[in-house]
């Protein structure tokens, strides 16, 4: 999948990068990863539902001293974590599909 284009180029927002519209990331991470993913790093249109964590950290947006907590830190460390688990999973399994093609035609 060398050649696939995870992030779209035309518009890459949040909504678009964790929607269940993005095939290659709903095969990646899976489909309640990415719910869960864009409840803390996303927000609904009305502002209500979601944590905004991205919006907050990279515009540096409605955060004071109170809000950056260990809670926050280990949080965000804990969703990291996932992610790069995730994709691990993916990625060793599709190399064990690809080794196991490859023996059959040997």
């Amino acid at each position: 999948m060398k050649n696939s284009i995870y992030i779209p180029l035309n518009k890459s927002t949040i909504g678009n990068l964790l929607s269940d519209g993005n095939e290659a990331m709903t095969k990646i991470l899976g489909k309640y990863q990415l719910k869960h993913l864009n409840y803390f790093f996303g927000q609904d249109k009305d502002g209500n539902v979601g944590m905004s964590y991205r919006n907050r950290l990279a515009h540096w947006a409605e955060i004071n001293e109170n809000y950056l907590t260990p809670q926050l830190v280990c949080q965000l460390f804990y969703l990291f974590t996932c992610i790069i688990n995730s994709i691990s999973l993916y990625y060793n399994k599709r190399n064990e599909e690809a080794n196991k093609e490859q023996t059959k035609e040997e």
